[in-house]
């Protein structure tokens, strides 16, 4: 083999090695995708619900009141494949660890998560090479509260550490919470201090009547108040507060907006009082740069911070003492906790 062959051999060899490895990576990414879609429609259909019991494919397309068996018995293979279904003999039946957590209740914040994935984030991907040149006003976020609110609960933990650090343990606390969600977060600060009470808002309806009802099945309904409003609209009645949060919506107001929301937030607390701010920033996991495109995208169009611009922002508002602090490994993940 001459020289020219042979540079020429160990290029193409070295270029297989490269194509290979790429496809590889890209053949698991694309496994992914389909387990994501297949969840979604999975739930979507109903058919997680018709598998509480080991059923035949007869039997699921009484139950999914559906005359399309053919399809049904390819989601039910695509199911197996995905590795959440098996088959036994004729009937299909769900994995061990999926039944599990669908009897457990913890399945809920995985499937909200993974309709977020295939519906807001998945469409704001597809939109994006048209919105580079023109964009045209979407409201991708608009009516996803209940949604948005189901899937950050796959957060709870990492969120849990900032409420410890942020909440009196004792004597009467008085909590303002923007963006109530499911109430999780009202329930995990009345964990730690049984005297804390205080008014919840948020701008959608049905954010609180989940709330409500949450509230009311944990025995809370008499500690928090819920109302429906914007909270640069809210007027508190000269009612101040101990602690006010801001959990994962800092990036639903624009820039101008945070100095005007800032500077009323302060307002509203007790000399002392405490503003905690949990929020996703820029760069870091690739979710925070999934969540950052999606905001981008959106009406109204915000952005995802960065810490030194946000403590900038709360500084220049006035709060004296700002402490942050990483919740999760990657470091994307940020609270603070302004004074």
């Amino acid at each position: 083999m001459n020289f020219r062959k042979m540079v020429s051999f160990i290029y193409d060899s070295l270029f297989r090695r490269e194509q290979l490895h790429f496809w590889r990576n890209y053949s698991r990414a694309v496994e992914g995708f389909y387990k994501i879609h297949f969840l979604h429609a999975a739930k979507s259909s109903g058919l997680l619900s018709a598998l509480e019991s080991p059923t035949d494919l007869a039997g699921l397309a009484t139950k999914l009141k559906t005359e399309r068996i053919d399809l049904l018995e390819v989601l039910c293979e695509l199911g197996v494949k995905c590795g959440y279904m098996y088959r036994a003999d004729d009937r299909f039946a769900l994995s061990c660890d999926l039944m599990k957590l669908l009897k457990a209740n913890g399945l809920d914040a995985i499937l909200a998560y993974t309709e977020e994935i295939s519906t807001l984030q998945g469409t704001a991907l597809n939109d994006l090479p048209s919105n580079l040149h023109s964009f045209s006003p979407v409201t991708y976020l608009e009516g996803k509260g209940i949604l948005i609110a189901r899937s950050s609960i796959l957060f709870e933990h990492d969120l849990k550490k900032l409420i410890r650090a942020a909440m009196p343990q004792t004597g009467a606390v008085r909590i303002l919470e923007i963006g109530c969600g499911s109430g999780i977060y009202l329930f995990h600060a009345s964990e730690i201090n049984s005297e804390v009470s205080g008014i919840a808002i948020d701008k959608e309806d049905d954010a609180i009547k989940l709330a409500s009802q949450n509230l009311s099945r944990w025995k809370l309904s008499g500690k928090f108040q819920l109302i429906k409003q914007d909270i640069l609209a809210f007027e508190s009645e000269g009612k101040t507060f101990d602690v006010i949060t801001l959990y994962n919506n800092i990036y639903y107001f624009k820039e101008e907006e945070q100095i005007k929301l800032f500077n009323k937030l302060r307002g509203l607390l007790i000399p002392g009082g405490k503003l905690v701010i949990a929020a996703a920033m820029q760069g870091g996991h690739i979710r925070s740069v999934v969540l950052d495109l999606l905001v981008r995208s959106s009406i109204p169009r915000g952005s995802l911070p960065t810490k030194d611009n946000l403590i900038k922002q709360l500084s220049s508002c006035g709060f004296n003492k700002i402490n942050a602090m990483s919740l999760n490994p990657s470091g994307s993940y940020i609270g603070i906790i302004a004074q």
